[in-house]
Formats: C-alpha cells, structure tokens, sequence
C-alpha cells in the first residue's frame, strides 16, 4: 500500500512540474485549446463552457466590473450580495464617514437591507455576450494604409455597426481591438446603478498594514467588502429608489471551507485594467526614465502637504483618506516597476527578444520587405517624441492633474464652449449643467481650499523648474496679470466660483461666457490649454503612429512564432487567469511562503509599529472563552502565480470547481513590472483567504444573516 502512495505522490509531482502555469490573462470566450488542455491537466474540473456561455449561465453571469472597470465584484447570494475589496470600497465608505460617524475607523454592517447605504454613481455591470468581429474589420482594413486613414475606417465601420444592432433599451454595446487592431470584439453589457453597501471591516482590519505593506507580501488584510445590487421592481437597471428590489443574478459563485493547500489549482475572472506585455524595449526605457520618475516625485510632493494637512484635523484626514491611498498607491508603483525593470534586467532580456525577431525577418525575404524596419521606425518615434512625452506628463501630473481645483475646471469646458456659440443647444445646456452640479457636490464635500491653493503653488513651482524652457508655458501665459505663483494662488482660491459651491451655483445659474472668462482658475486653465493643447495634439499622433507601428510588429511577431497565443493586453474587458498555489524565493534570496498565518499577523501587531496598530482587540476577536478558537496557524492569505494586474482587485480565486478559495487584492514587490512581463518565478497575486473573510462576517460583524445568505459548498 505505501509503494502505490509513494507512486501516486511521485506521479502527481512528476505532472505538477511538468505542467506550469502559463502567463496570461485570457479572453474566456476565446481561450486556445493549448490553454484548456494545461487547466485540466492542472486540476480544473468543471467544462469551458460552465465558465463563459452566451447561451446558458456560467461563471462569467456571477462576475461584475465595477466603475467601469476600476475593481471586480461577485455575486455570493440569489439576492445580489456582491463580494469585492476593502479597497474598491473605499471611496464608498469615506463617502459615507463622519467625524462623528467615522466607518473607515469602526467600519460598518447592515442589519436588514433598510440599512443598506446607497451610492449615486457607483455602477455593476455584467458582461451579456462577446462576439469576435475580427474578420469583418480584417476586410475593410485590407488595403487601408496610413495611421488616419486606418482610424477612420475602423470609426466608420464600428459606428455602421453600432448604429444597425438592438441590443435593447436595457443593454450597452461597445466594440474594442486588441493586439493593436488585430482584433475586434462586439461587448453587450447590462449596467446596474443601484448599488448599495452591505457590510466592510473597519480599515485597521480590511488593510492591515496600511500604506506600509501596500504591494507587499506576507499580508495579513481582510481585504473585502460587500455591497448589493438592486433593480427596479420589475428587475430592470435602474437609478437608486427605496422601492427597488435585490437583484436575482443568474450565477452565483459557490464558496469552498474545505480548505487550500500549496499547488493546488487556482484561477481567476475579473477585469484587469491595462498592461503594456508587447512594450518594446525603446517603450520601456521612456517608462522607466521619463513616466515613472515624474509620477513618483509629483504624486509624493502632494502628497506630503495632504498627509501633513490630514494628521491635523480628523474631518480633513476623512475627507482626504480616499484620494490620498489611490494617489500613494500609484506613487509606490512607480518606484517599485523601476526597481523591478532593474532588477529583472527586463530592457536587455527585450532588446535581446527584438534582436532575434530582427535576425529571423532579415533571413526571410519576403517578410523583410512586407515588414521592413518595423522595430526601426518604432524607436525613432520614440526618440522623436521624447521631449514632447517630459512636456506631456509634467504637464498633466502637476498643472493639470495636480491641484484638485484643475478637475472641476476641465469639466465646465463642455459648458462654456456650448454657450459661447451662437448656435449653442439650450437643452444640451440644461443637460450639461446638471451633470456639473452632480460632479460639484461630490467635488465640494471632500475638498478643502486651503490645502489645494498649497498644491497649486507647488505644482506650479515644481512645473516651472522641471520643463526646458523651449516647450515650458512662458511666466507671462501661465501667470496672466498676477505676475507671480503666490498671487494668482490667493486670487484663484479666494475668488473662483472652482473653489467656493455657493459661488459655482450661481455661476451655473447664469452661465455666460464673460462669468466663465474672467474667473481667474478658469482663466488660468484656459491659458494652459492655449499653449498646452498643440503639444498634447502633437504628442497623441506620435501616439497614434507608434499604435500603428505596434500593429505592423505584432503582426510580424504572429508570423514568427505561429505556434503562439498572442493574449491581448488588458484594457479592462473579462480575462481569466490560472496557476496554482505557491510561495518564491526573491532575487535577495529571501525566501517566502505560500501562506500568512494568524500567528504573524499577531506578532505584527505586538511590534507596537503605528500601522500594524487595530481598535478591536485582536486577542479578544480571535479568541474568545468558551468558543472554537482558530489555531495560531491557522492561514489568512496565501498567494498564487495567477496573472493580474489593477482592475483584478475584487477578482474571486476559485478552485478546480469553480468554488471561491479566495479574494484576490494585491501583488508583490518583487514582481512590480508585471504589467510590462510576465515572470513566473517572482510574480504573485496575493489573496484574501475565504475563511478569514467568513469568519470576520460572522464573528467581527456579528452579520450572521449575512453568512446564512451565502451559498457555501462545504
């Protein structure tokens, strides 16, 4: 009997390293059969077509995008109880804080769905169908040549179409491309704009850690959230009313207790944001030396004056909480791709790619002459373009996206340019007022004068020392009639309509071009975008033109490797994943486990350190008298090689039976560059283990209802 075990033990690792998770993040409805065959050979057992189905439910029914894309959620109950991150919560949450009512501190939890707290905005929204357009734009595009003429066929032929389908009032239709318009693909998508918050940890537990842990692993983060998503009593999208009812999806993810073990198969469904995996090495070079180093040292310069401004007030620390973690985890990203490009040698191992590629088309000619240059042309672009990429993102990062004031000032542009026309649409003025008036009260509530006029001077300062004078907004433009940054500060903040709600209400009472011109942040911004605007117009046909050159180079790629699958980058539409359950060792040589344990997050929260610091008594919740206590072993998260990236936030890690295992939340810092290559041996996708979450909902929240609603396998 023990040599049988001993057989089977050896088998199964003879199978499990030979069948290694493969990179990608895959189209479901598409998925090679290369794919399918190494899924089941890594434990997937139920079909492809339980996964993505247009003509019965599958899992795919159970999966939102939230925001557009800005996280994933996944229906967990028949009546719309939807599972997603702390942190695509987050915004939800402070939204709905108070000094004196302050759920990021104490966190919150619905006791009947009369206490579920709305949010206007916030949207879910369920992928219906995906059809592969391809070969019809493949036609129209076959003797098209030129960057405009390519853009306007595809436009035309996307509204030709768009124009002829019903798709019904309740129902979206998108078409996107992929691969550099090497595919296309028809989204009908069903939005739902009642969604409600149901129950989150309070933030010293849903982002253990804080900041300090952000991209970081071992994690010890509850990092989930609950909301609901309600329809119109008849079950159709509708906006927030209180006679709206739970939402009935068709799918609901199953949830799996029985347990996680290291290399067990993992996979996962959401919507990643965007990934550049095709970058060429000239490509990597400008994030590298130009993107990445502007975004760190903007973002950290503002976010200084936010934090310092935040210690001081605890309404200011609510009212900045949201902004400020999105703001930071962008700057730690930056930081943390350039160490990665480095420290992976990621631009050599390209050019190396490229170099090959180059040798192969050079030996064939009749793909030289089709192809030639491709990878040429794309550097000299590049190149070409470098000064206009500085004055770009210094532009956008400091004088535009900077100050918060600058949001609210672009989006009035609509506004007054309809009614400075003569023949500007009075019913699409009333429209475009409404939609601002919505925008500035959300605007207002977490905004704070004083501590925007002190970003506005040190972006501008920082603006001005930065940009070669050759492209750099003369003083003159940019500072008009004030004459110096501290002047025009006082008289933007202390004057604009962009500054005060009272003043912009009667602003857009009254919206006359004068009012507009001679407000002083409007003006100012009007002059930025005077100057601005031909360097942007000329920077995004550079764009245009390297989009192109992409094109013509994955095409040559597709013929040199014809035995690969090219997977599309992530632009926020549905991808699976899949991998297994596994730890790493780092380039230092640090090696980490597959699992976080109860027992760390103890010990971390002995350390006295501020940001491993809770308000309930960890000792009190994990071990009560008289009760089941969890073993100080017992595992919070775990990671898995699954490939993610922003927009996976909220994504369900399921199991072999399509059962959630875990949450997926975060990556780890020595796989930063994952957006621009993949790396099996150092990239992981970080998890909130199932457990956890269920035992904080019962025990933390004292949500027993909520636990009684879930559908739980075993």
């Amino acid at each position: 009997m023990w040599k049988r075990a001993l057989f089977l033990l050896f088998l199964h690792q003879f199978i499990f390293l030979s069948v290694q998770a493969d990179e990608g993040m895959w189209l479901p409805w598409n998925l090679p059969q290369s794919q399918i065959n190494q899924m089941q050979k890594m434990g997937l057992e139920i079909s492809i077509d339980e996964i993505y189905s247009s003509q019965k439910a599958s899992l795919k029914d159970a999966i939102v995008s939230l925001d557009n894309g800005s996280c994933t959620g996944s229906f967990i109950s028949t009546r719309g109880l939807l599972l997603t991150n702390h942190h695509c919560a987050y915004g939800e949450i402070q939204e709905h804080s108070s000094v004196e009512n302050d759920y990021l501190k104490k966190g919150f939890w619905a006791e009947s769905l009369d206490d579920e707290l709305p949010n206007p905005g916030k949207t879910a929204t369920l992928l219906i169908e995906a059809r592969n357009l391809t070969g019809i734009f493949n036609s129209a595009l076959e003797n098209v040549s030129g960057t405009e003429e390519t853009l306007n066929t595809i436009d035309s032929l996307t509204s030709t179409i768009l124009d002829t389908l019903r798709v019904g009032p309740d129902y979206d239709a998108q078409i996107k491309d992929f691969l550099f318009q090497n595919e296309f693909y028809l989204f009908i998508t069903q939005t739902f704009k009642d969604v409600r918050l149901v129950g989150a940890p309070p933030e010293d537990i849903g982002q253990f850690g804080g900041e300090h842990d952000n991209w970081m692993w071992p994690r010890h983060s509850a990092d989930f959230a609950l909301f609901r998503v309600y329809t119109s009593p008849d079950g159709k999208p509708a906006d927030y009313h209180p006679k709206n009812i739970p939402f009935h999806p068709s799918k609901v993810l199953d949830i799996s207790t029985g347990g996680i073990n290291k290399n067990d198969f993992t996979m996962t469904l959401g919507y990643p944001g965007s990934t550049d995996r095709y970058l060429t090495s000239t490509g990597i070079k400008e994030t590298q030396n130009i993107l990445n180093p502007l975004i760190a040292d903007v973002r950290g310069i503002r976010q200084k004056i936010w934090e310092k401004n935040m210690r001081k007030s605890h309404a200011t620390g609510i009212q900045y909480a949201d902004k400020y973690a999105s703001s930071y985890n962008f700057y730690k990203y930056a930081i943390g791709q350039n160490e990665s490009i480095k420290e992976l040698s990621l631009i050599s191992r390209r050019q190396k790619q490229e170099q090959n590629f180059e040798t192969w088309m050079d030996s064939i000619p009749e793909v030289e002459a089709k192809y030639n240059n491709v990878l040429t042309s794309n550097r000299l672009l590049y190149t070409m373009r470098k000064k206009l990429t500085k004055t770009t993102y210094i532009t956008l990062e400091s004088l535009i996206n900077g100050p918060e004031i600058g949001s609210l000032v672009v989006n009035a542009f609509g506004l007054y340019s309809n009614v400075r026309r003569e023949d500007g649409d009075p019913v699409k003025t009333i429209e475009l007022i409404k939609d601002l008036e919505s925008k500035a009260h959300k605007f207002f509530r977490d905004f704070s004068p004083d501590i925007d006029k002190k970003v506005f001077r040190a972006m501008l300062k920082y603006y001005q020392e930065n940009l070669e004078d050759s492209l750099q907004i003369t003083s003159e433009q940019l500072l008009g009639n004030s004459g110096n940054i501290r002047k025009l500060a006082k008289e933007i903040y202390e004057e604009s309509a962009f500054s005060n709600p009272e003043r912009f209400r009667q602003l857009l009472k009254n919206p006359k071009t004068k009012a507009f011109e001679s407000d002083p942040a409007f003006a100012f911004y009007k002059r930025v975008f005077q100057d601005f605007g031909p360097v942007y117009s000329m920077f995004n046909r550079f764009d245009r033109q390297l989009d192109l050159s992409m094109h013509r180079y994955i095409k040559a790629r597709q013929l040199h490797q014809p035995d690969k699958n090219f997977y599309p980058d992530a632009n926020s539409t549905m991808r699976l994943s899949y991998g297994y359950v596994d730890g790493y060792s780092a380039p230092d040589g640090n090696e980490f486990p597959a699992f976080s344990s109860l027992k760390g997050l103890i010990s971390k929260a002995e350390s006295s350190k501020l940001h491993y610091q809770t308000q309930v008594s960890l000792e009190s919740l994990f071990f009560k008298p008289g009760s089941n206590s969890p073993n100080i072993n017992t595992p919070l998260c775990f990671i898995s090689n699954n490939d993610i990236t922003g927009g996976n936030s909220g994504s369900p890690v399921l199991n072999g039976n399509g059962e959630i295992i875990g949450l997926a939340f975060d990556g780890n810092w020595e796989g930063m560059a994952s957006d621009l290559s993949y790396n099996s041996k150092y990239q992981r996708c970080v998890n909130a283990d199932i457990r956890y979450v269920l035992f904080l909902i019962e025990n933390l929240g004292q949500a027993s209802h909520l636990i009684e609603e879930i559908k739980i396998a075993n």
